[in-house]
């Protein structure tokens, strides 16, 4: 009987214990062939990082050695944030994609591999995840295509039938509750939203918001998403509100940070930068969860061409069902 251990902490695919060393064991035309990787008192990171290193410079043949050599080679032109989450299916020790579809041969994996693991990660309550994996691996191969790394014609990923329909949002967010949400919340929040309302950014580039992305005359911010350049002119408003979280960002690090002054421009009451998670958290004790995403689509509403891309959003702000706003 396998001890709580291994129970706990399998080993790789393919991966197997000989005289107290792992090993690699691939089945190469028809023969296994047993590749050392660390020794087992190494520890289990120097396998993780063995297995990667391994994978990475190896011609890929197995969807662990793809992704592996994806998530060091072809993931440079995606954005940060997409960049991140792509490496953590390609390469975290936990990714379940790894585990379940890693060993499988480029060629061999079908369209019914991939339903069938998607089927798995929804009774796992984890469907948005499972549909991230699937979109990482999709890319991977897609990428391999192109290198001639996948001798497949069709990318496996793509054939595994159509996702449930998106249905656009229905929540329509009316002037009058976004100004009843800003009266109800802390004034460094109130900072936040009306930024996020007047200048149309994402709430991501917002959060990233440094003091040296500002001067006399313009914000500069480059997008995360698509690397598009941003200057946005000051108005006396948004000027007025600029001035305001930075206010509050040097008291807040004078009062509980030892003196030190965030390079952020939204800060927590603390001091420390604000984060979505900290944004939302404070909503609901305020009593109002107005889809935040929403006031972006509301300021390319009011004020055309704030978004930079209108092929992309609606003109006009057609969402036909209203939040109710705070008492």
């Amino acid at each position: 009987m396998p001890s709580e251990n291994k129970i706990a902490n399998p080993l790789p695919k393919l991966v197997y214990v000989k005289s107290g060393r792992y090993y690699l064991v691939p089945r190469i035309d028809g023969k296994k062939k047993w590749i050392p990787l660390t020794h087992v008192d190494e520890g289990r990171p120097a396998l993780e990082a063995a297995l990667l290193s391994l994978n990475a410079k190896a011609h890929p043949r197995t969807v662990a050695q793809l992704l592996a050599r994806f998530a060091s080679e072809g993931q440079e032109e995606r954005a940060e944030s997409t960049s991140r989450a792509y490496v953590i299916v390609c390469a975290s020790p936990t990714s379940k994609l790894l585990r379940a579809l890693g060993h499988f041969y480029l060629e061999s994996l079908t369209a019914q591999d991939c339903a069938m693991y998607l089927q798995l990660r929804k009774e796992e309550s984890r469907g948005p995840s499972g549909n991230r994996e699937m979109a990482t691996l999709s890319s991977a191969y897609n990428w391999g295509m192109r290198q001639g790394f996948v001798g497949c014609r069709v990318n496996p990923c793509k054939e595994k039938g159509k996702r449930n329909p998106e249905h656009p949002s229905k929540y329509r967010v009316d002037p009058n509750e976004l100004s009843t949400l800003i009266d109800s919340v802390k004034p460094y929040m109130q900072n936040f939203l009306c930024v996020l309302y007047l200048t149309g950014f994402r709430m991501t580039d917002l959060f990233e918001l440094k003091r040296e992305n500002l001067n006399d005359e313009w914000i500069y911010l480059i997008e995360s998403k698509n690397k598009v350049e941003h200057y946005k002119e000051h108005s006396k408003m948004l000027s007025y509100f600029i001035d305001r979280a930075l206010e509050h960002a040097t008291l807040a690090g004078e009062q509980y940070n030892d003196g030190e002054v965030s390079e952020y421009i939204f800060t927590s009451r603390y001091g420390r930068p604000l984060t979505y998670d900290g944004l939302r958290a404070a909503m609901r004790i305020a009593g109002n969860e107005i889809p935040l995403r929403q006031i972006r689509a509301l300021a390319e509403s009011h004020k055309p061409g704030t978004l930079g891309h209108l092929g992309q959003m609606r003109k006009i702000y057609t969402r036909t069902v209203r939040t109710s706003p705070v008492k």
